[in-house]
């Protein structure tokens, strides 16, 4: 199978890495500059475990541009959220009629930029509880592992119940705990609350995960947060009981405590932060139905202001 991985950062390197463990799979690594091209092409990719293992993969390809490829059977976007546009329009020889996209991307609405690249039927939502950092010296670590889950945008098509199915396995072969979601926007929302809650509290006071439970003031801002986004969510017909949320946000906030989450290493590496992705998700989606969501609208702002906008 050829699978290529566009964007392949610290996520997407997670991804190469482990499905190109299996030699019948042709893994091409979509990148951005030359530098990190010749870097893979001459060294791999490596992946430092927690328990000092090391995934190591050497037979890939890496390429800035894909003049004269052929397609991909599976396109799998990685890039952050404001550059899905411009990275899946910009490679048009990877989509072909048979090719099918899965996005693990952070955020709600990214599968609206890959829209025309393929048909509908042929997107997949995914979202997936793998924490992936790298080091100031370029090592990518594997800070936490979770299950990823994925299912099709447009569920009724025919075809796209075996084609989630396809995907699924392609990634349980390469060692992804990976789940075929009825509702994968339920699990995509469910992951977004997380987000929510500890990525810009994080960006802000420039502190790891754990933060949103140790500061008193930050604690209450996450929930308010939270608390709003889950009543904006329940106008959208999906219902979650807050408490319950909230006991899962606190568990991945403890567990992952001394990690530093996406936004923060976005802004330690003078990077557009994905915060429209996320909380601006809910203040669309409040627009949407006409109403304010002003605690989502003020944290967004708050980002914007002071790391500049995507």
């Amino acid at each position: 199978m050829k699978i290529a991985i566009l964007g392949t950062g610290s996520i997407g390197s997670l991804f190469a890495a482990c499905l190109a463990q299996d030699p019948a799979n042709e893994i091409l690594c979509i990148v951005a500059t030359e530098a990190h091209r010749d870097r893979i092409n001459r060294d791999g990719i490596t992946i430092s475990e927690a328990d000092g293992t090391e995934i190591r993969a050497e037979h890939l390809r890496a390429l800035t541009g894909t003049e004269g490829e052929s397609p991909a059977d599976l396109v799998i976007v990685t890039v952050k959220s404001y550059s899905t546009r411009q990275a899946v329009h910009g490679h048009p020889e990877l989509f072909g009629p048979d090719t099918l996209v899965l996005t693990v991307q952070n955020g709600y609405g990214n599968h609206d930029d890959i829209r025309g690249a393929v048909p509908d039927d042929h997107i997949f939502l995914g979202t997936t509880s793998h924490g992936m950092n790298i080091d100031a010296d370029g090592i990518i670590h594997h800070a936490g592992s979770g299950p990823t889950y994925l299912g099709p945008l447009v569920p009724e098509a025919e075809g796209a119940a075996e084609n989630a199915a396809a995907i699924c396995e392609v990634l349980q072969q390469a060692g992804f705990e990976t789940f075929v979601s009825e509702d994968i926007n339920d699990a995509i929302y469910r992951k977004l609350l997380i987000n929510i809650a500890i990525n810009p509290l994080s960006a802000l006071n420039d502190t790891t995960n754990e933060y949103v439970l140790r500061d008193a003031a930050v604690y209450h801002n996450a929930r308010m947060l939270v608390r709003e986004a889950i009543q904006i969510l329940d106008m959208a017909g999906y219902h979650y009981d807050f408490d319950e949320m909230w006991e899962v946000i606190a568990g991945v906030a403890e567990r992952t405590g001394k990690n530093v989450c996406s936004m923060l290493a976005d802004v330690r590496n003078g990077r557009p932060t994905e915060i429209r992705r996320i909380n601006g998700a809910i203040v669309e989606m409040a627009g949407e139905m006409h109403v304010d969501a002003p605690q989502n609208r003020d944290i967004v702002h708050q980002i914007e202001l002071q790391f500049g906008a995507e």
